[in-house]
């Protein structure tokens, strides 16, 4: 029988086989770990019985306070159970500044960004363009983001913001006119656009439609392979706009990206 811990997920949607056994812990809070001199990862099954960890499939954001994910991936790390993504690549670049570093490393298209860190920071900051938006730690799925279109918003804003022990960061809005998610798993590429209902693309689409490849810029192809190659990611996503005057930007990466159809769950376990 071979083990797989899902962490981050509720259900993992693949037909089931007698030789595979997946268990989803949704909350890190209830992974139970456990390794042995020989440095053999263990979990804590519905029985309350110890069994073997062959595998894992990493699918956990870090939010707030991330340490008992950090220590669950230095385990897995230590144990050197093969995880999807790595142990090394998640604890490297599975924050939001931490792969937006990496973006610019790869020398991909983003739109500039300013950070801040400390509650009275954003104080003595103020916004430089007409309209940004405003965002607040490793938060994704639009969580944790508001659009400052004048003064008072940016102070509604961070009197909010001032209750977060977190980094919190300003950009430019772009006014786009495509939004395009590029899914990298292993060695194929899938390409996804989202049709926004309001200015944030991904929070209540009107619809999403599958996109062919060859339909995609190679440009953006090319940056988003060049990015999992840097980070040695085996699933990545990463989220395009495109502005009126028709240049594509990089908004950001994720290491635990929407699976957009049932076929993805399967070729991520074929990965392991």
């Amino acid at each position: 029988m071979i083990n797989i811990l899902v962490v981050g997920e509720e259900s993992w949607k693949i037909p089931e086989r007698a030789d595979v056994a997946i268990y989803c812990r949704k909350n890190p809070a209830d992974v139970d770990l456990y390794s042995d001199s020989s440095r053999t990862l263990y979990m804590l099954n519905e029985s309350d019985k110890w069994i073997v960890v062959d595998y894992v499939i990493w699918r956990c954001q870090f939010c707030e306070n991330y340490s008992i994910e950090h220590k669950i991936l230095d385990l897995i790390n230590f144990t050197k159970t093969k995880c999807i993504n790595s142990a090394r690549t998640n604890i490297m670049f599975g924050h939001n500044i931490s792969m937006f570093n990496a973006m610019n490393e790869c020398n991909m298209p983003v739109i500039p960004r300013r950070f801040m860190i400390g509650r009275r920071s954003t104080v003595f900051v103020h916004p430089e363009n007409d309209v940004e938006v405003f965002k607040i730690g490793d938060y994704h799925s639009g969580y944790a983001k508001s659009i400052i279109r004048n003064k008072e918003t940016y102070q509604d804003t961070i009197d909010m913001a001032c209750l977060f022990d977190d980094i919190q960061s300003l950009e430019p809005f772009v006014n786009y006119v495509q939004d395009v998610r590029i899914l990298k798993i292993g060695a194929s590429f899938g390409a996804y656009e989202r049709i926004p209902s309001m200015w944030k693309a991904n929070v209540c689409p009107h619809f999403l439609k599958e996109l062919l490849i060859n339909d995609i810029p190679a440009e953006i192809i090319e940056h988003t392979n060049a990015l999992s190659e840097y980070i040695k990611a085996d699933v990545v996503g990463v989220d395009w706009i495109k502005d009126e005057d028709g240049h594509w930007y990089a908004l950001e990466a994720n290491l635990a990206p929407g699976m957009e159809k049932e076929d993805n769950y399967k070729k991520i376990v074929s990965l392991l």
